[in-house]
């Protein structure tokens, strides 16, 4: 924020407030919502190139995950190897901690797993096969919570 004057021209603080009510996502660009969402952006630079990269290949990334674990759900499908399924529960666990508030980027991985097809069919499969426990739920709504909306 540099020299910005946040009591003049507040901007979105990340703990006191909840930036996904001031900030939407739209292909890696930040939007405001709200007046703060849009001073935010513009004071912070949140759309420049040195920025948004790296949130790009993060989510490129995250997709790529969610993309390996329903290929190897289906695989699993075809050989119930035991080995399989505990590479797809880690690979979902690790998907979703990621997306966890404490975690660097989490906001962007929260927002493609939130509004991810592959991850729907996941955890639809997770569900029906008895994997979803109460610590993908709790890891889930934390997602929930941290995603942004997608203008």
């Amino acid at each position: 924020k540099s020299d910005h004057d946040t009591l003049v021209e507040p901007i979105v603080h990340p703990v006191k407030d909840k930036p996904n009510e001031h900030l939407k996502f739209n292909l890696y660009f930040l939007k405001g919502k709200t007046a703060i969402g849009k001073t935010t952006v513009g004071v912070l630079m949140l759309n420049e190139e040195r920025i948004r990269h790296p949130r790009r290949r993060v989510g490129e990334k995250t997709r790529e995950k969610l993309d390996d674990a329903e290929a190897w759900i289906e695989q699993y499908e075809q050989t119930l190897d035991v080995k399989l399924r505990n590479r797809i529960q880690s690979c979902l666990r690790g998907i979703l901690t990621e997306a966890q508030p404490n975690s660097e980027y989490s906001a962007t991985v929260a927002t493609v797993i939130w509004h991810d097809d592959s991850y729907r069919f996941i955890k639809d499969y997770f569900q029906k096969s008895g994997w979803w426990s109460l610590d993908f739920q709790q890891l889930e709504s934390a997602v929930e919570k941290n995603a942004f909306d997608i203008a």
